[in-house]
């Protein structure tokens, strides 16, 4: 498997954690329920140690891209420059989230406002990098994307 399988492969874990992470958070705090609160605070410790690599396999998934001579530098940069911020997010949150299984920070309100607050940018930011990545290699998701464009750039690409 090389560094850029590897990058396409792991980088849904941080969305899709991300979105759990936020269900469980949410509810827990709601509910009350320290155990689902807990189980969030594992996941987005998990999200934080799996974007690791899917940050570091991103320099190799980019040149591999730039080599296929396709029309998405643009979006690249784009994608680049926030999965910067959101690998940023996710080591804090998920600092935070270790932090807080702690004994004396697992019943503080203020780090548990901060961890919901922090899970909600976090994966909201992991849905935009995973849309700009996305429109990377998928020029039908593009803004502007009208089936006649996507249809011929599908062709040029030899798509069919």
């Amino acid at each position: 498997m090389s560094l850029v399988h590897l990058h396409l492969v792991l980088n849904h874990f941080p969305i899709i954690g991300s979105f759990f992470a936020l269900a469980f958070v949410a509810y827990g705090v709601l509910r009350k329920n320290e155990t689902l609160t807990n189980a969030a605070r594992v996941i987005l410790i998990f999200v934080a140690c799996v974007t690791v690599p899917v940050y570091f396999t991103g320099e190799p998934a980019e040149e591999s891209v730039e080599q296929l001579q396709i029309d998405g530098e643009q979006f690249i940069e784009q994608h680049e420059s926030a999965a910067q911020i959101a690998f940023a997010a996710s080591l804090l949150v998920g600092i935070v989230a270790g932090v807080s299984l702690l004994p004396w920070w697992r019943t503080s309100k203020s780090i548990t406002t901060v961890l919901v607050i922090g899970t909600l940018a976090l994966t909201l930011l992991m849905v935009r990098v995973g849309n700009l990545g996305g429109q990377i290699r998928h020029s039908e998701i593009r803004a502007g994307a009208s089936p006649a464009n996507v249809e011929s750039h599908s062709r040029d690409r030899g798509d069919e």
